[in-house]
């Protein structure tokens, strides 16, 4: 079967297992603490934000955004974020509605806060090794609602994807969510266990990925594309079609 071994797919449905992971191997995630209970979840935002002033709180296992609470001084009660499922909040809000009212979900994860610029690296690899990676900037950084992408051609970028495909000795498609810390670094978010539903902005491109991936097995080469010039955006778009009924006499 063209797909990871079934102990990696259980690492990268993880997030405290793909930390740990990726912290051994060099590969650069958020700073994270463990939540075993109530009181770990108070102990350690209590430390995040007395010395940073912001930290999110997770799911050990969701995918995206889903679950996610983000926690910063500079938040009065709670606030949308661009209309993601995200829950932006203060301390106060965080402190007095939502450790006492937790639904007992352990573990958990909280993390540093990260910052846009978002990416997504939609990532074909065969037994470790890239065939094509693809970097994409997220438009909207929450990624859902999708609003399109910038796509990257970043040395570093590149790098992440294929420490993260060697260390996870990859084979299929896979999307490598990246957010970023204040001094620029790239960092690991998850890596999702199944193409990103907006890998279609990379073929856009000229990267035939889902080509590729159905010869995955049967092909020993494959033809390299070159990456799309740096800046280029692409944006979706609708397209609407009256059909008027026809005449009755012309029937």
């Amino acid at each position: 079967m063209a797909a990871a071994d079934f102990s990696k797919i259980k690492i990268m449905s993880n997030k405290i297992s793909t930390y740990k992971l990726f912290s051994k191997s060099g590969i650069d995630v958020p700073e994270f603490k463990v939540i075993r209970n109530t009181l770990d979840m108070y102990k350690y935002a209590l430390s995040f934000y007395e010395e940073r002033g912001s930290f999110v709180v997770k799911d050990a296992i969701a995918r995206g955004n889903r679950g996610t609470i983000l926690v910063d001084k500079n938040i009065n009660g709670k606030i949308d974020y661009m209309g993601s499922r995200e829950l932006h909040v203060g301390w106060n809000y965080f402190n007095e509605k939502i450790i006492d009212e937790s639904d007992g979900a352990f573990p958990k994860l909280i993390t540093e806060r990260l910052y846009k610029p978002a990416y997504d690296i939609d990532i074909l690899a065969k037994n470790g090794k890239i065939i094509h990676a693809i970097p994409r900037e997220r438009i909207n950084p929450a990624g859902v609602p999708y609003r399109g992408n910038i796509m990257r051609n970043n040395v570093k970028l590149l790098n992440l994807a294929h420490k993260v495909a060697r260390v996870l000795n990859l084979s299929w498609l896979y999307d490598v969510d990246v957010m970023t810390r204040q001094d620029g670094t790239p960092v690991v978010l998850e890596v999702n266990p199944s193409p990103s539903g907006s890998s279609v902005a990379s073929m856009e491109c000229g990267v035939p990925l889902y080509k590729d991936l159905l010869e995955l097995f049967n092909a020993s080469k494959f033809k390299r594309y070159d990456l799309p010039e740096d800046g280029t955006i692409i944006s979706p778009s609708l397209i609407c079609n009256i059909i008027k009924p026809k005449n009755k006499q012309n029937q």
